[in-house]
């Protein structure tokens, strides 16, 4: 390999360096600004999170809300919490699916 060679090298991975940190900040933007609504108990509570995975709106149905068994009420919040910040968090990582694809064979 000759100094050319090493120089084309060095300017080809500086180019796909690159090209990876634009399209990080692509997958990463607008990411603050996202929230997903999911649903538990037949859709009797649904609860919106933030792409950040912060509760944003909790909204329970009046049906649900029996006083004898707040236990099943719980379990119904907490498993409409999970399913939101689950799809939230689910989509985020799709985005960078197939990011470094190509990549290393270009290396």
């Amino acid at each position: 390999m000759t100094r050319d060679d090493d120089q084309l090298d060095v300017t080809s991975l500086t180019r796909q360096i690159k090209e990876l940190t634009n399209r990080l900040v692509e997958a990463h933007e607008g990411r603050s600004e996202e929230s997903l609504t999911h649903t538990a108990g037949g859709g009797l509570v649904k609860a919106t999170v933030s792409a950040t995975g912060q509760l944003q709106h909790l909204e329970i149905s009046p049906v649900i809300t029996d006083p004898g068994n707040v236990e099943m009420l719980a379990d119904t919040v907490v498993a409409a919490v999970q399913n939101a910040r689950e799809a939230v968090a689910a989509r985020y990582t799709a985005r960078f699916d197939g990011l470094f694809d190509g990549l290393i064979d270009r290396l």
